[in-house]
């Protein structure tokens, strides 16, 4: 019998960077487009992960050159460590297919496809195994299994707030470190958020490296920058009014905006406010634009095509 389960994208709307730190904050959310992960009894574990561009297979034992084996090896590692599940005992064969992360060109569309697959991988094998063996996945905390999967499959980098947005689904405050923390938001009164592309695309990688340099060259500055965006950051998740809400994402913005002139990726969405919306990069760099609108305005406020709605969604069993 054939199940699926469909793991949701996410976007980080305050906090980018400071999520990279110890108890930096940041407010997160889960979104359309899904991976669909799909799985069924098969001989043998046998995994493939489908996008525009390729259909990668791997299987125990075989050689670790996509990000998705690099990923399902780590998982088999982490699993045997942690629980003591040998998960090439596992017979099933898994589909991971994120080419709705995608545009018609190919281009990723800044959803987060590598923190989603991973959350898809993770889950559905935990849903697999949990049929034989639900006494042994009482012991993974799936949260961190899935972060330090997602570590291992890019090279040690990642804060986690992805991974966190897209496993448990909705809105929330996100705490970076070692052992990240999820808290739910109850986004109800929060701004309608619409997104456009910015300018050019921004290498999340990239933009980190030029991070790292600069808390090295000045510590002092970014322990500045953390604490201010953190102050933003619980602002906005206690904000009980739009007035309150767009105050909290100024001043996100403008942390974002000056720490971005410090490390040369820039973070200036080059939208013009009104006392109705507030435009603010999202994540790295100005490669995606949100903007924030009060949730009581009305249609002639809503903006223009290109611009897209966006809404805070579930993961989805089925």
């Amino acid at each position: 019998m054939k199940q699926t389960l469909r793991i949701p994208g996410n976007l980080l709307l305050l906090g980018e960077y400071a999520v990279l730190e110890p108890g930096g904050l940041g407010v997160v959310m889960a979104v359309k487009p899904y991976v669909v992960a799909s799985w069924a009894s098969a001989p043998h574990f046998c995994l493939t992960g489908v996008t525009p561009h390729a259909s990668d297979r791997w299987h125990p034992g075989a050689a670790e050159k996509t990000f998705i084996a690099r990923a399902a090896a780590a998982l088999f590692g982490c699993l045997k460590n942690r629980a003591g599940v040998e998960l090439a005992a596992l017979r099933v064969a898994l589909e991971l297919n994120s080419c709705d992360f995608f545009d018609g060109r190919g281009n990723k569309r800044g959803f987060g496809s590598s923190a989603a697959v991973v959350v898809a991988l993770v889950t559905s094998v935990a849903h697999a195994l949990s049929d034989a063996d639900p006494a042994a996945l009482q012991r993974v905390d799936l949260l961190q299994t899935a972060v330090e999967v997602h570590r291992a499959a890019q090279d040690g980098r990642g804060s986690g707030y992805d991974i966190a947005a897209s496993l448990h689904g909705g809105a929330g405050l996100f705490c970076g470190g070692a052992l990240p923390r999820f808290t739910p938001l109850n986004h109800s009164r929060w701004p309608q958020l619409f997104l456009r592309s910015g300018p050019a695309a921004v290498s999340t990688r990239e933009a980190i490296v030029r991070y790292e340099e600069l808390k090295r060259r000045d510590p002092a500055l970014v322990s500045r920058f953390v604490d201010a965006s953190n102050r933003a950051v619980e602002a906005f998740a206690r904000a009980p009014d739009w007035q309150s809400q767009r105050t909290a994402l100024a001043r996100a913005r403008e942390q974002a905006a000056a720490l971005g002139d410090a490390i040369g990726v820039p973070a200036d969405p080059q939208h013009p406010d009104t006392p109705h919306s507030l435009a603010k990069c999202l994540g790295a760099g100005n490669e995606l634009i949100g903007q924030f609108v009060d949730p009581s305005a009305g249609p002639p406020l809503v903006p223009e095509a290109p611009a897209a709605r966006v809404q805070p969604c579930a993961v989805q069993h089925q």
